[in-house]
This record gives C-alpha cells, sequence and structure tokens, in this order.
C-alpha cells in the first residue's frame, strides 16, 4: 500500500489558547514534510478555535475536526479513525516537538519494520528543558526490543505521546482509548495494548518530545484524577481490553504500574478533600483499587523490588488500614507545608552560595519547587553517578563529589537523596565539609 501521509499528527485540543499556537508551529514545520494535522477540538470557547481555523487556513495538511464530546479518548480515537498515514502521532496541545523528530522517528521506524518507536523527552518548566528518560537502564536504548516478551516495560514506559505507531498495527489489534469524560489517565489503557501486542519496538535515548509540566488547569492537577484513574484501571481488569493468554504474562508488571498509579493519586485527593475517607471523589475508586490490590498481593502478583520500604508501607496501609493511612498523610502534608516554610526561610536568609547534592528527582524538585522561583540559582549539582557528569539540570551542571569540595569546601551543601542521605552526610564529612554546612533535604 502507497501512503500519501508518512505520518498523521492528532492534536485533541479544549481551551488552550496560550498554547496551541506554538504546539500547532511545532508540528507544521517538520523537516518531514508528508504528514497530516487532524486538529480535534472538543468544543474551545477561549479563542483555541479561532487558532486552529487560522492555521489550517495558511496549511492545506491541517484539517480541523470537532468532536461532540469532552473526552480526550473519544478525541483520539476520532483521530486515529480519520488518520490516512502509515504511522499515528498524539501531541498533546499544550506541548511541542523538535523539528526532526517525525523525520528521524518515521526513518528508523521504517528501516527495522517497527511497530512503535518512541524516545525521550524534554520536561519544560520554569522557562527550562530538561531530559527526561522513559527506560531505567542505558542497554534497553536503540536496540530492537520484543514488548510482548518484555513485561518490565510497563513499570517505565508510561506515555503515549514520545513516539510514533504503525496505523496498520493499531488498527489490527483494535487498540483504542476508554472514551470517558476528562482527559486524565485515558491513555493507560492505550499504552498497556501497545505493550502487550507489539513485538518489534525500539526506544531512542535522543530526545525530540517537549512536555508541559505543571501547567495550571493541566487534567492532571484535577481533583477528579483518582476517579479518572479507577475507571481506566477497572476498564483493563475487567472489560477483558487484552485476551487472557496475553495479560497473564504481563500481569505482575501491569498490577505493578497500577500501584505506581494509586499512591500519588489517592493522596492528592485526600488533601484537596480535606481527609475526608467518604468523600465521592474518594471512597469508590479507594475501595475497589484496595480491593484489587489486596487480592493481587496474596497472589504474588506485584513487583515489590520496584517499590522503595515507604511506598510498601503506604501501600499497606492504604488496602488495609484506611483511616490510620489517611492520618499518614495529613501528619506528612503537614509537616511537609511547616518544612518548605522552613526551607523557604533558610535559602532566604542563606546569603551564601550553596550546592545540591543529588540530581535524581528528589534533586530536580528542590531545584524546581524551591529554589528557581526564589530566584536563586546553586554553584552546581552534585552526584555519585558517573554517567550524569558534565550534563545540566536547568544549566545547573553535575559534577563529581570530589570536584566539587576541592572548589566550594566551604559552601553550604543541600542533601537531595532520601535513600542515601546519611550515607552522603558522611561522605561529605569525609571530604572536610563542616557539619553546620549541611542541611537534608
Amino acid at each position: 500500500m502507497i501512503y500519501e501521509e508518512k505520518v498523521s499528527v492528532i492534536i485533541p485540543s479544549l481551551n488552550v489558547f496560550q498554547y496551541i499556537q506554538r504546539c500547532i508551529e511545532s508540528v507544521r514545520t517538520q523537516t518531514l514534510k508528508e504528514i497530516e494535522i487532524l486538529c480535534i477540538d472538543a468544543g474551545s470557547t477561549d479563542g483555541t478555535l479561532e487558532v486552529i481555523r487560522r492555521e489550517a487556513e495558511s496549511d492545506s495538511r491541517i484539517t480541523l475536526i470537532h468532536s461532540d464530546k469532552k473526552s480526550y479518548g473519544y478525541q483520539v480515537n476520532l483521530g486515529i479513525s480519520m488518520a490516512n498515514g502509515k504511522y499515528i502521532s498524539i501531541v498533546e496541545s499544550d506541548d511541542q516537538i523538535e523539528s526532526d523528530m517525525l523525520e528521524k522517528l518515521f526513518g528508523e521506524s521504517e528501516n527495522n519494520k517497527l511497530d512503535f518507536i518512541k524516545s525521550d523527552y524534554l520536561a519544560f518548566s520554569h522557562g527550562k528543558k530538561n531530559k527526561r528518560k522513559i527506560l531505567e537502564s542505558d542497554k534497553l536504548y536503540n536496540n530492537i526490543l520484543n514488548p510482548k516478551q518484555m513485561p518490565l516495560l510497563h513499570t517505565m514506559d508510561m506515555s503515549i505521546w514520545t513516539g510514533i505507531y504503525k496505523r496498520q498495527f493499531i488498527i489490527d489489534n483494535h487498540i483504542l482509548l476508554n472514551e470517558s469524560a476528562g482527559a486524565a489517565f485515558q491513555d493507560i489503557g492505550f499504552v498497556t495494548q501497545v505493550l502487550c501486542y507489539a513485538e518489534r519496538a525500539e526506544y531512542l535515548n535522543e530526545p525530540f518530545y517537549i512536555y508541559t509540566e505543571n501547567r495550571e488547569g493541566a487534567s492532571t492537577l484535577n481533583k477528579k484524577c483518582f476517579i479518572y484513574a479507577y475507571q481506566e484501571w477497572k476498564r483493563i481488569f475487567e472489560n477483558q481490553i487484552i485476551p487472557d493468554e496475553i495479560f497473564e504474562s504481563h500481569r505482575k508488571c501491569i498490577v505493578t504500574r497500577l500501584v505506581g498509579t494509586v499512591l500519588p493519586e489517592s493522596k492528592k485527593v485526600l488533601i484537596s478533600e480535606d481527609y475526608n475517607i467518604d468523600s465521592s471523589f474518594y471512597k469508590e475508586p479507594c475501595e475497589w483499587f484496595s480491593r484489587l490490590i489486596r487480592n493481587e498481593w496474596k497472589k504474588g502478583n506485584i513487583l515489590f523490588s520496584n517499590l522503595t520500604r515507604e511506598s510498601l508501607k503506604d501501600i499497606w496501609l492504604f488496602t488495609y488500614e484506611q483511616r490510620i493511612y489517611c492520618e499518614k498523610i495529613k501528619t506528612e502534608n503537614l509537616l511537609m507545608q511547616s518544612i518548605k516554610e522552613e526551607l523557604k526561610e533558610t535559602l532566604l536568609n542563606l546569603k551564601r552560595p550553596f550546592v545540591i547534592f543529588g540530581s535524581g528527582q528528589r534533586g530536580r524538585r528542590f531545584l524546581e519547587e524551591y529554589v528557581l522561583p526564589l530566584g536563586l540559582k546553586p554553584l552546581c549539582f552534585v552526584d555519585n553517578d558517573k554517567s550524569k557528569y558534565d550534563s545540566y539540570i536547568d544549566e545547573v551542571l553535575i559534577v563529581d563529589p570530589e570536584t566539587s569540595v576541592e572548589k566550594y569546601c566551604d559552601v553550604v551543601y543541600f542533601i537531595a537523596n532520601k535513600k542515601n542521605s546519611i550515607d552522603i552526610e558522611a561522605q561529605l564529612l569525609g571530604y572536610g565539609v563542616n557539619s553546620d554546612n549541611i542541611f537534608i533535604f
């Protein structure tokens, strides 16, 4: 079959006037020209529609399609049904893609006859871009993989938008999104099905997709997210969208992925609902998740090696002792608020240069949530992971401990590594850093 369009780009939108122009612009200026751009709008009222219409008038490859349902899943499915390209790409309307993304992914996929191909991405926050890795092991990148025989990918690959999918593969396996209301977690079923069915795939370690983090009004910040997650996981486990013989071989990793969803979303809604476990946003999802996790736990279907000790304790309390779990979340949140104020005061009164030891998720969080909003900047990041040296986070260089201490022995060190904080503190003391200059975040 000869395809006029190599890639069909689906952009679902709803009231994203501030972002839609730059999103469409990043797609229409791709170096791969043989594309179609399907803008599926669900009734925007903030000027988004006018922007799409204007773009469509100037580029014949752009088509505006009106969705009669405010459902991210329905919008994407509508786009898939109308797509003509050999591959499908899904770009969220508040995000952007690098100009060569589609050309490079399409060429690599064609050369290797892949069902899908994905890449790492850039997280855009506070005006800065930081690379985010999909896979835990560098050895998995830039190789042909068989996801159907690699269930562990469920615990790593969680996004729908970092790659392209062969359209015939999607059609042949009847892979669609849940068409429930809203725009959060409806991609879980899609990704789960893709990983269960695909036999040829590749992940590139070069980032192409630019993901906007913590946007005001983003679907992931909605207190209904726990309900949306519940609806999606219930569909996966009860509606048999994946044949039993395939699902069972992936079950343990899929359950582990579910556990990773439950903890942050349950905490988020408890805080927003003033720790009311009988809240309509919490009770029904909690009861269903607790029952399922309890049953899967008894059957040995959770990869505990993927959980920290603290997460293991939390999931046990969530499953068996809801009121104690709720009180724990409340206590931790109040303590965190107190620590946050104290930390803010410490940073403001510091009046001295400082270094952040730990460039992982906790270190990034410290930088982006505490340091940058105050207009401050650390001298550098320090890390014991050699693979990170000479790279940057928000234009802050990552260096090894010895180099940092040689240059900055008398500055303040903030340790942003919960698991290894004691070992790192001992390491710094061994290098001669004064204990009064060491703080643990």
